[in-house]
């Protein structure tokens, strides 16, 4: 399979309907360009600080396996440029021993490990691991994945933001339901003490009457309480309509930044099919005249 022109890798990875279809879009581009390349997408769960799963992408399709790795074991200046999200970190020659810990790749003749950390919402979401083979003639591809990675990157700030939503709508549910069942077994325990004192006071004097009007209390205060749970919960609405909202305008801020990237990726396209079919013998400076309509374009 040859590599596609970028435009059009940007519209099969838009495309993808979750997570390891755009892992597979990704990798098949990849593997496109540097046949024998390894891919995985690693998650990470910030509540534990863990990787806690290891998809790996493969012509036959994606599978995924658990783990339980903590990032802090990474070399610390490899850490700090990973994590970072802002670069394709080559790990070297410390490549086969980070290549076993994370249980990931298998070069006949080795290879080098390459880790980007994916950030969404300045939180770290995984990291994106690639091998790329050792060869013993031809330069490394490093350059050509990166414009792959920052769109895929943009497909993955889509799936974070819908996994967001749904943590957010799921953890709503579960405290309204919590309050709403703390609140009905307070009431209907407060109901059949206050039913029974009132019963018994029928012919039982002062004493009783004192019950009934502490239970009388207990159960305004409970009414009170219920009233005040009632009020934290639509505090929490109103804090996660907001988050809701912030989350849309982060999606809006990625659609205007993948269109920026779309028109970036034309441009160039343009640029490689120019030096690709330019005659050696051209004046350069009709070739530079055709570089800057290309840039200028609006199409």
């Amino acid at each position: 399979m040859s590599p596609q022109p970028l435009p059009v890798f940007c519209q099969t990875l838009a495309a993808a309907s979750d997570l390891r279809g755009a892992l597979g879009v990704l990798f098949a581009e990849l593997a496109a360009n540097d046949p024998g390349l390894e891919l995985a997408l690693f998650t990470y769960d910030a509540r534990k600080g863990l990787l806690t799963s290891r998809v790996v992408a493969a012509p036959t399709g994606a599978t995924t396996a658990p783990m339980e790795l903590s990032p802090d074991h990474l070399p610390p200046k490899l850490k700090r440029d990973v994590l970072g999200g802002a670069k394709l970190v080559d790990f070297g020659e410390q490549s086969s021993d980070f290549m076993k810990f994370l249980s990931f790749g298998t070069p006949a003749n080795g290879g080098y490990l390459l880790l980007h950390g994916l950030r969404f919402d300045g939180e770290l979401y995984g990291l994106i691991g690639v091998i790329e083979p050792r060869r013993r003639f031809g330069g490394r591809t490093t350059d050509r994945m990166l414009p792959l990675i920052s769109l895929f990157m943009n497909a993955v700030a889509k799936f974070a933001e819908h996994d967001a939503r749904a943590e957010a709508v799921r953890a709503l549910e579960e405290i309204s339901e919590k309050l709403h069942a703390q609140y009905t077994k307070t009431i209907a325990g407060l109901e059949v003490q206050l039913t029974d004192a009132r019963n018994a006071a029928d012919g039982k004097g002062v004493g009783d009457s004192t019950r009934v009007q502490q239970l009388e209390r207990a159960a305004r205060e409970a009414a009170g309480q219920a009233q005040t749970a009632s009020e934290r919960l639509t505090a929490v609405e109103h804090q996660v309509s907001a988050a809701v909202a912030q989350l849309e305008k982060a999606h809006l801020d990625m659609s205007t930044q993948t269109q920026q990237l779309r028109t970036q990726a034309k441009i160039l396209y343009r640029i490689e099919r120019l030096l690709e079919h330019r005659d050696k013998a051209e004046d350069p400076r009709k070739l530079l005249d055709e570089v800057v309509a290309a840039v200028t374009a609006r199409e």
